[in-house]
């Protein structure tokens, strides 16, 4: 049996950290097939949600300054689903307890660092809770914050009530000193630790189980770190029937916007979220200012984002749904913006993914089988290279944009005329990741692709001038433009002087005839990741109206696809696997974006560097991100301590992957199924789509009778008889 409080974090730490969506990617032929344990879905818990029962849930609990929100409608139900996964199934392998005990520890001192706040240790909530569990970040006007903690313990109110008194023990032994008090005639304690060891500040923590009035079969544990929090909600767990709708979070505009958008009446969600972008940001920044040992200057950059338009973004929400019967992992996202000042409408601008329904999501036919994510979709880049002049004088001064593109386009050397390479560009964008043989380093392959309107040729010339350390370059029969920070004087390469560009790019039919090449084909060439560029552009083919600018990490690679004339993936079984799972989740007429990957050859190369335990100094976009996280951090400490900080030292890997099996296609790769997301243009913002499927063919059709044991878990229902929900609901 999988530990259920792992199962739990995992979730946590997941959605507190918006670590986004999988890298989603490539599958081997003929897989083997890994039929997952079957799916028994337990309806709904009456405490999750709004249900008929007319029970409280959080977000009626909550007031309507939350400016983040965790819920787990019911753990054990979660915990249940994982185990039936295949994830759940990968992570019962005997061969991986040693890696995955090491994941485990490290991710719980993580949360229980972060619990500080709250004196919770998460292991200690296995078995205890009943219905709902809920974290919560609260901003009250002022600056006022607090953390909270509710959990649904109607069931188990025994075993709740020990669990306060460990957490009350516990405190008392690092010398807190506890004080019982009574507020509406209900007992709490308040546990104030004068000397933490880790704050500048003393730390509280307030808590009390409360039998809801007027339900004497509910009862909640409520937890925070800040008093004026904890009695505003327990306010409202004494007297349900005082609540006003609009003082809650469930009542606020966004919230209920990102619960439209993302709910579904076909399937349970195990995990639910919410954000105040901004709201969150400073949140946050007021915890850290509270917490930091000595006070220290910030830039404000919330606030600089905030005057200049981004607050249009006003939630960030949605729910996960784990076996549903259909699916691996189901997960909605939805991204709520208004236009309410002038300067929001820039925002828009900036993001408008115009749906081009005159252009089909079709793959082009450079893209390879082996492909292991690709990423296709519309971007209004017109309206974004005019918005962005906006945000330019909003952080500069009035008329300092205008000005710029003035002088690139006469300075004399660089002659760089960026509007008009941008009103160059056709709107549609393919993004391709592989892989390459042997794994190292390396190995990943980036592409990406923009659509050109026409006069390629310019296009081409501008680019090589205004990269200083730009050079073009023969690569059989293409000519590239070389973009090398690396690059040593006496490297000869393929820097041909006397090319001055693509001159037969102006008659885009000469390359209708063009044939691969095999004995100028290369042997790849090994460099990091971003350090060299290749660009160059290229006829669509079977369009002769219009070419495509390409940009890739290898010149290798990137002469391979051009080379290629057609491409299978679109009818491959695991590319139409998602599509069709994915159509059946959206409405086509409003996607925008789309994604496909394999989750097996995406991860293949990290997996490896973990093992080898060379994933510090890796050149994959993750390590890279994982690398300038660290990096960051670290200089941020240095700066506090008075220290210098070594950019150029390698970090150290945290995670020993010694202990991992070294057969990765055999012991991993059977259960990473095919993945995809969509993003669709809607009303008031974005709603992103994504899936996790089975890596066997047959489990997309298994568990059908689970569709008619599900119910609803909407937290805005029509038809509950909450009172409060539906005040919301009106």
């Amino acid at each position: 049996m999988i530990n259920r409080s792992f199962v739990l974090l995992t979730a946590f730490i997941g959605m507190i950290c918006i670590a986004g969506q999988l890298c989603a990617q490539n599958a081997i032929t003929n897989p083997p097939i890994v039929k997952p344990a079957p799916v028994v879905v337990k309806p709904a818990p009456q405490t999750s949600g709004a249900n008929k029962t007319g029970k409280l849930t959080t977000p009626e609990l909550l007031p309507a300054t939350t400016k983040a929100w965790l819920s787990i409608p019911d753990a054990d139900d979660l915990s249940d689903r994982f185990e039936r996964s295949q994830f759940g199934e990968l992570a019962k392998n005997k061969s991986l307890k040693p890696f995955a005990d090491s994941i485990k520890s490290q991710v719980k001192d993580w949360i229980d660092q972060q619990n500080v706040r709250l004196n919770l240790d998460i292991d200690q909530l296995d078995g205890v809770n009943s219905g709902e569990i809920c974290f919560a970040g609260v901003l009250r006007e002022g600056g006022e914050h607090g953390i909270l903690f509710l959990m649904d313990v109607s069931d188990t109110r025994d075993k709740a009530v020990k669990l306060s008194n460990r957490i009350s023990a516990k405190l008392i032994e690092r010398k807190a000193i506890e004080k019982k008090s009574v507020i509406q005639g209900v007992e709490y304690s308040q546990l104030t630790l004068d000397k933490p060891k880790v704050f500048r500040t003393p730390r509280q923590t307030f808590k009390t189980i409360v039998d809801v009035k007027g339900d004497k079969k509910s009862s909640w544990l409520l937890v925070c770190n800040n008093e004026s929090v904890f009695r505003d909600v327990l306010r409202r767990l004494t007297f349900p029937d005082r609540i006003q709708a609009v003082e809650t979070l469930a009542a606020q505009k966004p919230f209920k916007a990102v619960t439209k958008q993302t709910k579904s009446s076909d399937f349970n969600s195990q995990i639910r979220w919410f954000v105040d972008p901004f709201g969150y940001l400073e949140l946050a920044q007021k915890i850290r200012d509270e917490e930091a040992t000595s006070k220290v200057p910030r830039d404000d950059l919330a606030k600089k984002l905030a005057s200049a338009g981004f607050d249009a973004f006003r939630g960030i929400g949605g729910q996960v749904s784990v076996m549903t019967g259909k699916h691996e992992v189901v997960h909605k996202s939805f991204v709520y913006a208004d236009k309410v000042k002038a300067g929001q409408k820039k925002v828009f601008d900036l993001f408008d993914f115009n749906v081009n329904k005159n252009l089909a999501h079709k793959l082009p036919r450079w893209v390879p089988e082996e492909a292991s994510s690709i990423i296709t979709g519309d971007w209004n880049l017109q309206k974004a290279f005019g918005a962005a002049g906006h945000f330019w004088d909003a952080n500069t001064k009035p008329g300092s944009w205008e000005q710029l593109l003035i002088d690139l386009k006469q300075d004399p050397q660089l002659r760089f005329d960026l509007a008009d390479v941008v009103g160059q560009i056709d709107n549609r964008f393919v993004v391709l990741s592989a892989t390459e043989r042997p794994i190292g380093p390396k190995s990943e392959r980036v592409v990406i692709s923009v659509r050109l309107k026409d006069r390629p040729q310019d296009v081409f010339d501008n680019i090589s001038r205004v990269n200083p350390d730009a050079r073009v370059i023969q690569v059989g029969q293409w000519k590239f433009i070389e973009i090398d920070s690396t690059l040593k004087d006496d490297d000869s390469g393929l820097e041909d002087p006397s090319i001055q560009g693509l001159d037969d790019l102006d008659d885009l039919d000469a390359f209708d005839d063009l044939e691969e090449d095999e004995d100028e084909e290369e042997e790849a060439e090994r460099f990091e990741l971003f350090e060299k560029r290749y660009i160059t552009v290229a006829p669509i083919l079977g369009d002769k109206s219009h070419a495509e600018l390409f940009v890739c990490n290898d010149k290798n690679y990137l002469k391979k696809i051009l080379s290629r004339r057609k491409s299978a993936i679109e009818s491959s079984t695991d590319f139409m696997r998602v599509k069709t799972t994915l159509n059946a989740l959206t409405d086509d007429a409003k996607v925008a974006w789309r994604q496909f990957g394999r989750l097996d050859k995406g991860l293949e190369t990290n997996y490896e560097m973990l093992r080898r335990g060379e994933m510090a100094s890796s050149q994959t976009m993750l390590a890279r991100v994982i690398n300038q996280i660290f990096n960051k951090q670290a200089a941020e400490n240095a700066r506090l301590e008075g220290k210098d900080f070594d950019k150029d030292a390698v970090r150290k890997q945290e995670l020993d992957g010694a202990t991992l099996p070294k057969d990765f296609s055999k012991s991993i790769a059977p259960y990473l199924g095919p993945t995809g997301t969509v993003v669709e243009v809607m009303d008031g913002g974005w709603r992103i789509t994504g899936v996790i499927l089975n890596r066997g063919k047959k489990a997309a059709t298994a568990e059908k009778p689970a569709k008619k044991k599900t119910l609803k878990l909407d937290p805005i229902d029509t038809s509950v008889t909450s009172p409060v929900m539906k005040k919301v609901a009106e």
